[in-house]
């Protein structure tokens, strides 16, 4: 009697959760699907120079989140990509590189390089042979705290690959928004009153 009761219970409680929506919850092989924000815009480099690269198609289609729209450095020697991070927008940490196009593994460089387009340190840029779509690769950034406005992605010995995009992992702060509003006008001192005359005392 008691094992009919519990069998009773526990279909009573799987009508429950179906009713109430929980019963996915339990259900086994199952998980709530969270979707996660994308990263902002100011992490991913936003210009780029064609007098800087020469020897890269299309290098402004690694400007941007990626979008599989990608520039292709070409395998010719002092073939390079450079891309501007943005003024206020300097990177700080690691380096995102979103690419395709390799059909060997590929290993070369990436600098960083500050505003005034000085070399702050150098990092090993290693992609993997893939057969279709975009990789993300990470290459390490070790100029501690200094934020690096511009990367340069060496080209590949007689090798090509593509670019969809980069990412710095860490930037810097935003720049504070100015007040915009005027500021109060000062209250003005009340201006001193004579004081009054006194009256003559007149005889009774």
């Amino acid at each position: 009697m008691s094992g009919n009761r519990g069998f009773v219970a526990y279909r009573l409680l799987g009508m429950l959760l179906v009713l109430t929506g929980y019963a996915s919850a339990l259900a086994p092989g199952h998980s709530l699907d969270v979707e996660e924000e994308p990263p902002p815009s100011r992490l991913y480099a936003n210009a780029t120079s064609l007098e800087e690269n020469v020897h890269v198609i299309n290098a402004e289609s690694a400007l941007g989140a990626p979008d599989l729209n990608s520039a292709t450095v070409l395998g010719v020697l002092g073939a390079s990509l450079l891309l501007d991070m943005g003024e206020g927008e300097e990177g700080t940490g690691d380096l995102r590189v979103y690419y395709s196009g390799v059909s060997i593994g590929l290993v070369t460089q990436v600098e960083f390089l500050r505003a005034d387009g000085t070399v702050i340190t150098k990092s090993l840029l290693q992609l993997a042979k893939i057969r279709g779509g975009n990789e993300v690769t990470v290459v390490k950034y070790k100029g501690l705290t200094t934020p690096y406005r511009y990367v340069r992605l060496k080209g590949g010995l007689a090798a090509a690959y593509q670019v969809d995009a980069v990412m710095a992992v860490d930037v810097v702060d935003p720049l504070p928004i100015p007040d915009t509003e005027p500021a109060p006008e000062p209250i003005p001192e009340p201006e001193p009153q004579p004081l009054p005359m006194s009256l003559p005392r007149f005889k009774s």
